[in-house]
Order: C-alpha cells, then structure tokens, then sequence
C-alpha cells in the first residue's frame, strides 16, 4: 500500500468512533471503531514530505458525536 499509512489505537471507553482532522482541512472519517473501542483506518499520503504537512488531530467521538477526547500528532 505504497500510497497509504496506518493510523490505529484505542478510544475511551465513552468514544465510538475517530474523526483525523489535517492541518490543512481535510478530513477522514468519522471511522467507527469495535466492541473493544479500538479503531484502524488508512490515511492518504501527501504529496509533500511529512516534515512539510506533518500536524493532524485525531478527535474520539461519542454516540451523539461530541468530542471526547483529541489528541494532535505529527507524522
């Protein structure tokens, strides 16, 4: 999957899903995750290095969609 990376974890137990918000607006998801609140979802590579486009925020939500939790990362 030479165009695509790998973006997992565990959710608080209140949180049913995960939405990735991009530094530059794009969005993936909302992507449900399972019975155990632990969730897998492919993000599409950018075209400029990492170092350029690095920072994304991963949100849990919960039934209702409110955020429960977010956590910002650097790829």
């Amino acid at each position: 999957m030479d165009n695509w990376t790998a973006l997992y974890g565990k959710l608080p137990d209140t949180a049913v899903s995960v939405r990735v918000t991009f530094e530059d607006g794009g969005v993936v998801g909302p992507v449900k995750a399972d019975a155990r609140h632990y969730f897998l979802t492919f993000l599409p590579h950018h075209e400029r290095s990492n170092w350029d486009w690095a920072a994304y925020k991963t949100e849990a939500l919960d039934a209702e969609g409110k955020v429960v939790a977010t956590e910002r990362s650097y790829r």
